[in-house]
C-alpha cells in the first residue's frame, strides 16, 4: 500500500529556482544522465534546420543530379590566391575537364554562389556564358560528341558567402581560412559552390588539383597529396596539391593559415599509414595530446571497414564544426584543446569513419543520409568498444537508445522512418543517433563476423560511388546470404521501435535436457508494423545460477520457441548483452553485498538492504505502454510510456529497496500521462507474470518533491519482488499507517541549503546505530554514514563536498532497515 509524503522547502522562491535548475539540467528518470555522444554534441550539425522544400525546390534538385546523365565532370584544377586576405576575397581560376555522355551537347550549367565572372574561356577561344548569382551556364563554340572531352577554364573573384547558419562554405575566422563542404540549413546543402564553380551534388565524383597562393606567414594546406611549394618572385608561396581519387564537390576541403605540421606513421595492420595534425604554433602540442587515441582509432576502423583507404589520416584545426574532408578533416579546435575527453574522442573517430562511409561510398541524395552518418556515428561507439572496452561500448550505446527514444521525435518533427528522410530533418538525431542504433542493430541482426563481411562488401561494390536504402539492402543480402528485407522494413523503411517480452515459460523433461517453451509477445513503441525474422539472445538461469545463452528467430506480434537447455531454468531473459536496441532497456547483476546493486539502467534503482546469500537480479524498462488490467482495476490509469520487469534468481529473505524517479512536469517528459494533473493518484502496480492481473504493490512510498502538482518525485519499493511493476492513476485510500507516524523522530537538518556541511540533530525512542543514507533525484544512493544514539540524542556532521548542485533526500534507518525520517536538503554553492 502507498505510503505519501510530500516535501517542502522553506522559500517558495528558493523552490522554483531549485527545481528549475535540478529538473531541467538533470535527467529525473533512474538512469545515468545521458551524455551527448559523438555528433550529438553541440559543435555538430544537429541544430540548423533547412526550411521545408517547395515543389519548386524540389524539382530544382533533382534537376541538378540529373546533369550527371549528360556530363561527366572529370578533373577539376582550382588555382586561388589568397593575398588579400584580410578583405577576405579570393581571385583565380577553375579549370573544368568534362566529357559529355550523349550528342549535341551544346552548354553547362553549373553551380557557383554568389562570386563575379571575370570570363570564361576555352584555349584560346572566349566561351559565352550567363550567371544569375546561382547559376553559371557556359555555351560551348561547338556541339559536343557523345564521349568528346573539353577543358574550359571560369576566372572569377570576390568575396566567398558562408551559410547563414554559421556552418557551410569558406570563411575567414581568427587568422585562418578554411571551408566546410556542407551548409546546414541551405538549399541545397551541398556547398563547394560558395568557393568553385562545379556539379554540387552528392553523385557527381571528380579528381582535384588545388594551387594556392598565400603571403604574410600563412600557408595552403589542402586534401590529397602534396605536390611542392614554390616562393614565387613577389615573396608569395604558391602550394599545389593533387586529390586522384574521384570525390563529390562537398568533400573538396582548403585551409589557409598560419599552419605548423605534426607528422607520424602508424604501423597498421595493412600497412603504414602517415598520420598529419595542423594547428597553429601555440596549440599543437595540445592538439596533439589530444589525439592520443588516433593510432587505436586507426586500428579499429581498419578492423571494422577495412583497409584505409586514403594517403593520410589529416585533421586540421578550424574555428567552427567538423567536416570529414578526407586526409585534411576540418575540426574545431574547441574540441581538441582540452585532451582525450570523451566529445573529441567521440568526433575524432566519428570524422574518421567518414572516409569509408561517406567518402569512399556516399549517397544518392539527403533523403539517405543515414547511410554514411549513421556507420559514422556508430564509429564513435566502436571506439570505445576498443579503446576501453565492451562495458564502456555498451553504456555508450544504451545512452544513445536512450537519447535517441527521448529526443529525437522531439528534435526532429516525429517519428521519422531513416529513408526517405524529409529533407528538413537530413541533419537531424534520427539520422546521426538512430543511424549509429539501426547499425548496431544490424550487427546484432548478422553477428559480428557477418557484419564485417557484409559492410566492407558494400563498401567495395560501391567504391568511389554512391548508393541508395534499396541497393545497400540487396548488396547486403547477396554478400551475406541473409535476408535483409525483414530488417530493412522495420528499421530503415518504417519509423518506431519494437520490444518483446516474455509472455510464459515451460519446461520439460527431455532426456538429461528440458525443452523449454517460451511464448513471445512484441509490442511497438511509435512503429507502424511488427518487425519480422527478429534474432533474440536469450539467457536461460537456473538455482544455481548456471547459465544458458542461445538465440532464437521471433516473428510479428505472438511467436512461440522452443530452446534445448542443460537444466530446468528458474530466470530467462532476452537482449542481455543488448545486441541490439529495442524500446525496452535493462542491465543485471549479481548481489554479493549491501548497498547499490550496479543497475545501470532499467528505470528501477536497486539497493540492497539485508544481504543473506548471492543473488542474481536483472532489471528493465519497457518503452511501451503496460498491459491494461482484464478487470479494470481501481478504475487504474496505467502508464502509456512504460513499465518494468524484475527477474533473476533471488534468495528469499534477502530485502531489497528499489527507486524510481518520475517526471511528468511538461509534455515532453516521459511521465506526462499521468501526472499532468497531480501526483496525489499515483500508485504502483504489480503483477508477478504477464498472466496475471494488476494489483496494488504491498509497500512503497511515494515521495513528492516540491509540490504534487509539478510532477517530480521519487517512489521507494521496499522488498523488491521479482515481476512486473507499472505506475498507474487511481483512487486507492492512502495508508497514513499511525503505528508508524508516532515512532516518527523529532529531528532538524541545517543550514539548509546547504554548501559543504550539513548538520542533523534530533532524537529517536531506541539507543543504537543508525544509518544515514543521501539519496539523489534519481534515487541512486550517492552518501552514506553510521550514527550512534546514546540518551535517545543524536547528532552527525555529514560532508556533502562531492555532490554536485540540487536537490537530495535524507533518510534515516536503523540497523532492521526501518525508516524512521527523510527530510529533503539542498545543495547550493
Amino acid at each position: 500500500m502507498k505510503k505519501y509524503k510530500l516535501y517542502t522547502f522553506q522559500s517558495i522562491l528558493r523552490v522554483s529556482i531549485v527545481m528549475l535548475f535540478a529538473f531541467t539540467f538533470s535527467n529525473v528518470q533512474a538512469q545515468p544522465e545521458k551524455q551527448f555522444y559523438g555528433c550529438k554534441n553541440k559543435h555538430h550539425h544537429h541544430f540548423s534546420k533547412a526550411p521545408e522544400l517547395t515543389p519548386e525546390q524540389l524539382a530544382k534538385i533533382t534537376t541538378s543530379n540529373e546533369r550527371s546523365d549528360t556530363i561527366n565532370i572529370l578533373h577539376y584544377n582550382i588555382s586561388l590566391d589568397f593575398t588579400q586576405f584580410n578583405q577576405q576575397e579570393i581571385s583565380g581560376s577553375c579549370a573544368i575537364s568534362i566529357q559529355s555522355k550523349m550528342d549535341d551537347v551544346n552548354s553547362i550549367t553549373l553551380d557557383l554562389l554568389a562570386l563575379n565572372i571575370d570570363s570564361v574561356v576555352a584555349g584560346n577561344t572566349v566561351l559565352n556564358h550567363s550567371y544569375d548569382g546561382d547559376f553559371l551556364t557556359v555555351e560551348f563554340s561547338n556541339p559536343l560528341s557523345i564521349e568528346e572531352e573539353l577543358t574550359f577554364e571560369v576566372f572569377y573573384n570576390g568575396n566567398p558567402t558562408p551559410a547563414a547558419s554559421g556552418f557551410g562554405g569558406l570563411v575567414w575566422q581568427n587568422g585562418i581560412a578554411y571551408n566546410l563542404g556542407i551548409g546546414l540549413g541551405a538549399t541545397p546543402y551541398n556547398y563547394g559552390r560558395g568557393w568553385f564553380p562545379c556539379f554540387d551534388t552528392f553523385v557527381e565524383r571528380s579528381t582535384y588539383e588545388f594551387n594556392i597562393i598565400s603571403n604574410g606567414g600563412k600557408r595552403a594546406y589542402c586534401i590529397g597529396t602534396f605536390m611542392g611549394q614554390d616562393t614565387l618572385p613577389n615573396g608569395d608561396l604558391l602550394r599545389s596539391y593533387e586529390m586522384n581519387q574521384q570525390l563529390p564537390t562537398y568533400l573538396a576541403g582548403i585551409a589557409v593559415g598560419d599552419y605548423e605540421s605534426w607528422t607520424a606513421t602508424h604501423a597498421g595492420a595493412f600497412g603504414d599509414v602517415p598520420l598529419e595534425i595542423l594547428a597553429r604554433p601555440n596549440d599543437l602540442s595540445t592538439v596533439v595530446n589530444s589525439f592520443q587515441y588516433l593510432d587505436e582509432s586507426v586500428d579499429n576502423l581498419e578492423y571494422w571497414w577495412g583497409e584505409y583507404p586514403w594517403e593520410r589520416v589529416g585533421y586540421v584545426m578550424t574555428g567552427n564544426g567538423a567536416m570529414e574532408h578526407p586526409t585534411n578533416v576540418a575540426y574545431p579546435i574547441s574540441l581538441a584543446d582540452d585532451g582525450p575527453v570523451p566529445v573529441h574522442n567521440e568526433v575524432m573517430a566519428h570524422e574518421l569513419g567518414h572516409h569509408w562511409w561517406g567518402n569512399v561510398v556516399t549517397l544518392n541524395g539527403p533523403q539517405n543520409m543515414w547511410i554514411k552518418e549513421g556507420p559514422a556515428e556508430y564509429s564513435s561507439h566502436l571506439f570505445y568498444e576498443h579503446v576501453f572496452g565492451r562495458d564502456d561500448f555498451l553504456r555508450v550505446v544504451k545512452d544513445n537508445l536512450l537519447l535517441v527514444m527521448e529526443e529525437a521525435h522531439i528534435d526532429d518533427n516525429g517519428y521519422q522512418a531513416l529513408s526517405p528522410m524529409p529533407y528538413e530533418e537530413t541533419y537531424g538525431t534520427h539520422t546521426y543517433q538512430k543511424g549509429a542504433l539501426v547499425i548496431h542493430n544490424l550487427r546484432g541482426y548478422l553477428g559480428d563476423s557477418l557484419f564485417r563481411v557484409g559492410m566492407q562488401s558494400v563498401l567495395d561494390e560501391f567504391a568511389y560511388g554512391h548508393m541508395d536504402a534499396q541497393q545497400f539492402r540487396d548488396h547486403l543480402t547477396t554478400a551475406t546470404g541473409v535476408d535483409m528485407e525483414p530488417y530493412f522494413d522495420a528499421w530503415i523503411f518504417a519509423p518506431g521501435y519494437a520490444s518483446y517480452e516474455i509472455d510464459k515459460m515451460t519446461s520439460t523433461a527431455s532426456g538429461n535436457n528440458f525443452d523449454v517453451e517460451i511464448d513471445v509477445q512484441q509490442k511497438l513503441h511509435a512503429a507502424t508494423v511488427f518487425h519480422k525474422q527478429t534474432p533474440l539472445s536469450v539467457t536461460f538461469m537456473d538455482e544455481d545460477f548456471n547459465v544458458h545463452h542461445d538465440q532464437v528467430m521471433v516473428d510479428g506480434e505472438f511467436s512461440t520457441v522452443t530452446v534445448s537447455v542443460p537444466f530446468e531454468p528458474s530466470a530467462a531473459f532476452f537482449n542481455g548483452d543488448h545486441e541490439l536496441n529495442l524500446a525496452v532497456i535493462g542491465s543485471q547483476n549479481m548481489l554479493t553485498d549491501d548497498g547499490p546493486s550496479g543497475i545501470s539502467y532499467g528505470g528501477i534503482v536497486v539497493n540492497v538492504q539485508n544481504y543473506v546469500d548471492s543473488s542474481f537480479i536483472r532489471v528493465e524498462e519497457y518503452r511501451v505502454p503496460a498491459d491494461p488490467s482484464p478487470t479494470n482495476i481501481y478504475d487504474a490509469r496505467i502508464a502509456t510510456g512504460r513499465y518494468f520487469r524484475v527477474t533473476g534468481v533471488l534468495d528469499s529473505e534477502m530485502e531489497i529497496r528499489g527507486s524510481i524517479s518520475y517526471d511528468g512536469s511538461d509534455p515532453e517528459k516521459l511521465d506526462y500521462d499521468l501526472l499532468q494533473f497531480t501526483e496525489d493518484s499515483l500508485v504502483v502496480l504489480y503483477r508477478e507474470s504477464p498472466e496475471d492481473d494488476w494489483s496494488e504493490y504491498d509497500d512503497y512510498e511515494v515521495k513528492v518533491l516540491g509540490s504534487s502538482t509539478n510532477g517530480t518525485g521519487v517512489i521507494f519499493i521496499e522488498n523488491l519482488q521479482l515481476g512486473e511493476y507499472a505506475l498507474a492513476n487511481a483512487d486507492i485510500p492512502m495508508v497514513a499507517n499511525e503505528n508508524i507516524l508516532k515512532e516518527k523522530i523529532d529531528w532538524t537538518l541545517f543550514p539548509n541549503p546547504a554548501s559543504d556541511l550539513v548538520e542533523l540533530q534530533g532524537t529517536l525512542p531506541q539507543n543504537g546505530t543508525y544509518e544515514v543514507s543521501i539519496y539523489d533525484v534519481r534515487g541512486n544512493n550517492v552518501l552514506g554514514e553510521k550514527m550512534d544514539v546514546v540518551n535517545e540524542q543524536f547528532s552527525i556532521t555529514m560532508n556533502l563536498q562531492n555532490l554536485s548542485n540540487g536537490v537530495y533526500v535524507a533518510v534515516i534507518r536503523d540497523e532492521n532497515g526501518k525508516e524512521w525520517g527523510s527530510q529533503t536538503v539542498e545543495v547550493i554553492r
